[in-house]
């Protein structure tokens, strides 16, 4: 049917739809085509023949075919009343366009009589928005694979960083230890999520670049709402006006490199064990090459004398005694060797959790300390435990209580306090007793030297703060003391966390 024929009423007052850019299709009261405009034909690929007498329903897409009936509905039930409606209108080739527009119904309209559909073809605009959704979609995928987000802050005020509008994707809250949207994206709220000992730092590495117009690239941490810390690495760079040359904004991306920075960490330690070890390689040569051949020398020496012919008994009775006690101190320095050899074993131990209180029961019972001896107390309220070696561990506490107990004084109760402090990122461990104390001002000798004895009227080999060092060390700590004669000593180890 062509546009003349159409039953409706002053035809010639509408033969301009004919040539109308709009795509437009005209309804009867029964919902079928009968006007369809030259540009709709042409869009579509169908002839005018082809789209007449039919209904609408004819041409829309399956998934969409609930929305446009419900269109159609309300339209004729609601005369003169444009309903929105978008929809994916076949084409003639079998591919879809994509139609926004209104279906208004002008049945009651003596003028008019049909059901004007006005669309325009958005194929192009919902296409590009296709291809964003998919690029974000893939964008938001990647993000939360490499734990790396982006962000944008506009310098409106150069000299502040507060005030300033901040945006970032989805990633950096998940990395901040929120759900997207969870907090206002705020200046403020960023630096509430900064490590408290990295804010001065963070700031200062900002307004820095912001400055200069340069590009920035620090790492600071992060403390997440239920307290767990993450290491970050931010990157940006300032977009400048090609015109004035003034900074316009910041763009960043901040990457979650905890892992990075755990595998750093493992590979320092295992470099600080490797040469612990090839320093106890050394230690195992001086051992054999001067501890264990002085007294094997001295001990052929005495076996030549007992067995000289011209020896009297005296001379004999004397070399026994001799070869004896100097028997006693080569089994020492063998027991010195074995401890040595078992320490380089632990370290290819898995470490696990060690709780301090456990260890000080452990070395109380075994030492059989008794409470006439030394008032032992402890305070492990800030930090109970750490992950380490145990047999390291429970060595040094050893060796630092027995020290306490061995160098007490004799005119007071003998006190050792131990405790726990937490610095930064780093744990502290304080044995602090009142014990005979150490000389540090007028004495130069390195204490945690190899044979090193301070009190020498007191018993000892001179290895208990040599092998403290070396097992503080090998567990990425370091060892320092305080002491004064008579006031007591203060052993203060620092391990990082």
């Amino acid at each position: 049917m062509s546009f003349c024929d159409m039953p409706i009423a002053n035809i010639a007052g509408l033969r301009w739809l004919e040539h109308c850019l709009d795509l437009l299709t005209l309804y009867d009261a029964a919902g079928q085509c009968v006007f369809s405009s030259l540009s709709m034909q042409l869009r579509t690929g169908f002839d005018a023949d082809e789209l007449q007498g039919n209904a609408i329903s004819a041409y829309t897409h399956p998934d969409d075919a609930n929305e446009v009936r419900d269109a159609f509905a309300t339209a004729y039930a609601s005369p003169g009343v444009a309903t929105s409606i978008v929809m994916r209108h076949k084409r003639k080739d079998g591919t879809w366009l994509w139609f926004e527009g209104t279906v208004t119904n002008l049945l009651r309209d003596i003028d008019i009589g049909v059901v004007v559909c006005s669309y325009r073809d958005i194929t192009g605009k919902r296409t590009v928005e296709h291809n964003l959704r998919n690029s974000e979609r893939m964008m938001s995928a990647a993000e939360r694979i490499a734990h790396f987000g982006c962000w944008e802050f506009d310098m409106l005020d150069p000299t502040s960083l507060e005030g300033n509008t901040l945006r970032w994707s989805d990633e950096v809250f998940r990395i901040f230890g929120y759900e997207p949207g969870a907090i206002e994206v705020t200046i403020e709220n960023f630096f509430t999520s900064v490590h408290p000992d990295d804010r001065e730092m963070v700031r200062a590495k900002s307004l820095e670049a912001y400055s200069s117009l340069s590009k920035i690239s620090f790492e600071h941490r992060v403390v997440r709402p239920d307290g767990t810390i993450r290491w970050v690495q931010e990157e940006a760079a300032v977009d400048k006006s090609n015109v004035s040359g003034q900074m316009l904004r910041v763009t960043g991306t901040v990457q979650d490199i905890t892992d990075r920075k755990f595998i750093e960490r493992e590979r320092i330690e295992l470099v600080q064990r490797l040469t612990q070890r090839n320093s106890q390689l050394e230690q195992y040569a001086f051992i054999v090459s001067h501890d264990l051949r002085s007294p094997v020398s001295t001990m052929l020496g005495l076996v030549a004398l007992i067995k000289d012919p011209d020896a009297d008994d005296e001379t004999r009775n004397t070399c026994l005694v001799g070869l004896m006690s100097t028997l006693h101190k080569l089994d020492e320095t063998i027991q010195d060797l074995s401890t040595v050899v078992d320490d380089t074993i632990v370290l290819g131990e898995q470490r696990t959790i060690v709780r301090f209180q456990e260890i000080v029961q452990d070395v109380y019972t075994s030492l059989g300390i008794n409470n006439r001896e030394i008032d032992i107390t402890t305070d492990f309220s800030v930090v109970s435990g750490m992950l380490s070696l145990r047999q390291y561990l429970y060595s040094i506490f050893q060796n630092l209580i027995s020290n306490s107990v061995k160098y007490r004084r004799t005119d007071t109760l003998a006190q050792l306090h131990i405790s726990s402090l937490r610095t930064g990122s780093s744990l502290m461990l304080s044995f602090r007793d009142n014990g005979l104390g150490l000389d540090l001002i007028d004495n130069t000798t390195d204490i945690f030297a190899k044979h090193v004895r301070v009190h020498k009227d007191i018993a000892g080999h001179g290895l208990g703060l040599y092998m403290v060092k070396s097992q503080v060390e090998a567990l990425g700590g370091t060892i320092e003391v305080r002491s004064a004669v008579n006031k007591g000593t203060d052993f203060i180890l620092e391990f990082p966390l």
